[in-house]
């Protein structure tokens, strides 16, 4: 089935979040690759066993290390010198015509732009592909994955394809992500999209995220995070059971829920309820003051 792989395991998926896009899975795979792609392919390299990767593309051979990122245009072949040591990487192939959707926001000459580099090291590059594949893999919400996908595009074309563009993009007027954040206020419970989103302010996905992310400081999926957690607090406040906190904010389960509390605010759901239990019981212990002088009764 994959002849030169040894162990491992590859697969492929298509997210029906991201029409257009195809991931490609490989954990702990030996092989010698040889690839045709008909599509921008961006890998994110995970792991190689301590070694490095020597790789033939456009005549010249790079070498990539864990962390790094290799960068494919349509069209093009890459091969690997020999078979590799075992490696965990991701493939993120996108179809040229989202690419082409992006350049056109930008602004930019071409609708298929030249990616002028191959290879990135930048830490934040790597960070942003890797926080992608990792809401592709667990649970996350189709705006969360949809974020993820419009920052790594907008890097793409953005940093690393040669472009000259005809006009500067500009921050979009407030009361367009002034209504995109609204949205998010009134539907917070609710499975939001991008598409949504980029509906109610009157722009694109991919110029919505980055606007969004400039304008309050963090982008649309983070947003709503952070709107459901402030509601849940309150929730448990009021003393609501934390399963129907869960649900009734948004999250998809109780440790969905869980593990966003805690990355947020350093306590789990549950220790923060028995903190405001015990607060509550503390309160209730504490006796009213009295005003005024109290009267005195003799026999």
């Amino acid at each position: 089935m994959n002849p030169g792989a040894k162990g491992g395991r590859i697969a492929f998926s298509r997210p029906p979040e991201l029409p257009g896009v195809e991931i490609m899975v490989v954990e702990h795979c030996a092989r010698r690759w040889r690839v045709f792609h008909d599509t921008y392919a961006v890998v994110t390299i995970l792991d190689v066993s301590g070694r490095s990767i020597d790789w033939l593309y456009r005549r010249k051979i790079y070498r990539t290390e864990a962390k790094n990122i290799m960068l494919i245009e349509p069209g093009e072949v890459h091969a690997n010198m020999k078979i590799t040591p075992p490696a965990t990487f991701r493939v993120l192939c996108v179809d040229p015509s989202l690419v082409a959707c992006v350049v056109k926001e930008l602004a930019m000459t071409t609708s298929h732009p030249h990616l002028k580099v191959v290879s990135v090291t930048a830490p934040p590059f790597f960070r942003a592909f890797a926080l992608l594949h990792r809401s592709l893999e667990n649970e996350a919400t189709t705006l969360e994955r949809q974020s993820h996908f419009s920052i790594c595009i907008h890097l793409l074309t953005d940093a690393c394809t040669e472009k000259s563009s005809t006009t500067e993009v500009k921050q979009p007027d407030r009361s367009r992500l002034l209504r995109a954040r609204d949205f998010i206020w009134e539907y917070y419970s609710e499975n939001i999209t991008l598409d949504e989103l980029a509906t109610v302010s009157g722009l694109s996905c991919f110029h919505l995220v980055r606007a969004f992310a400039a304008e309050f400081g963090m982008p649309p999926h983070a947003y709503l995070n952070q709107v459901r957690l402030a509601k849940a607090k309150r929730l448990i406040t009021e003393g609501m059971p934390l399963a129907i906190v869960a649900v009734e904010v948004g999250f998809a389960d109780q440790s969905h829920f869980t593990r966003h509390f805690l990355k947020t605010y350093g306590v789990t759901p549950a220790e923060f309820a028995g903190k405001e239990r015990k607060h509550l019981s503390t309160k209730k212990m504490i006796a009213p003051e009295t005003h005024g002088r109290s009267r005195m009764f003799f026999s």
